[in-house]
């Protein structure tokens, strides 16, 4: 399945996965 879009990523941005991470700047 694809990944959760960034706004609905429950984790921190340097935790989430690859499609939560980048799409919001994380690192």
């Amino acid at each position: 399945a694809p990944p959760p879009p960034a706004y609905a990523a429950p984790a921190p941005s340097y935790a989430a996965p690859a499609g939560g991470a980048y799409a919001v700047g994380g690192r």
